[in-house]
């Protein structure tokens, strides 16, 4: 039995001469007893015209490897979309690209009118650079580098030691795809065949990289921890730190606090070394 539609089986077609809302009922019943559902559909005016659009991009310009967004508004109810240089059946299309320079992306929209115009919107990729090294600032750096999704924690003694006055740095590439993850990635530092020690942890494009935080990554690290057991929550193409596929970070460790040397920042190490345990956990 259905309210708003006429019909005695399972489905019922209709048909409306009015635009707005309009609620349809069905109760069925058995021999124990009876189920009721309700939706509201909503009914637009027929188009008159073949749509007309605009698109725009999220970004004008993005790094090789990255994701931009790419929204198409169109007027007069289109029913398909046809994406060039982007695959979307959709208003919204989600591109990257492989190589440099400028692309055009493009949309069109049908309705039972016809198709709209064309419109176009230019993205411009470009190459993201490495940053600068700065471990010949320190006596003693050592160096491991991780595969991406390699869970296995890392032993500092076992890979050239973390010396009082040295520098622990784990180096890391992001695959080129996906351009972002759901769930952000942690990268913890604690003691482990070695005393309690207050750490001094960094996430930059740069290895040895102890600067003034640069949430952009341009002038100093993404982010900082501290601590006896200190951690960086980090992710690729979102937040907290929206890292660029395809490209190498370093999660620098240095055995150092703030509040040490009389308040002006120093080594927290009493020992000719303070060993560790590095434990990342990628994005997912």
């Amino acid at each position: 039995a259905w309210t708003g539609c006429t019909s005695t089986s399972a489905n019922c077609s209709d048909v409306s001469t009015v635009a707005g809302s309009k609620l349809y009922g069905l109760t069925a019943t058995n021999g124990v007893g009876s189920g009721n559902i309700s939706i509201a559909v909503t009914w637009q005016a027929a188009p008159t015209a073949a749509p007309v659009c605009t698109v725009a991009s999220s970004s004008a310009t993005a790094f090789v490897g990255q994701t931009v967004t790419l929204t198409a508004t169109c007027n007069n109810s289109p029913q398909f979309y046809a994406w060039t240089n982007c695959s979307s059946t959709s208003p919204t299309c989600v591109a990257t690209a492989a190589t440099t320079g400028p692309k055009v992306y493009s949309i069109q929209a049908a309705n039972a009118i016809g198709a709209s115009v064309p419109v176009n919107t230019t993205v411009t990729w470009q190459a993201s650079t490495g940053g600068a090294d700065f471990c010949g600032s320190y006596p003693n750096v050592s160096r491991v580098s991780k595969g991406w999704e390699e869970n296995a924690p890392i032993y500092t003694q076992s890979n050239g030691g973390f010396a009082a006055d040295g520098v622990f740095v784990v180096a890391f590439t992001v695959p080129s795809s996906p351009g972002s993850y759901s769930t952000p990635g942690t990268t913890d530092i604690a003691e482990y065949n070695g005393p309690p020690t207050f750490r001094h942890m960094t996430l930059s494009k740069s290895a040895c990289d102890f600067r003034t935080v640069d949430p952009s990554g341009a002038a100093g690290p993404y982010r900082l921890g501290y601590g006896t057991s200190a951690r960086i929550d980090w992710n690729v193409g979102a937040a907290p730190v929206a890292l660029v596929p395809g490209q190498t970070y370093y999660f620098n460790f240095r055995n150092w606090g703030p509040d040490f040397n009389g308040g002006a920042g120093g080594y927290s190490c009493g020992t000719s070394s303070c060993n560790a345990i590095v434990q990342l956990n990628f994005p997912k």
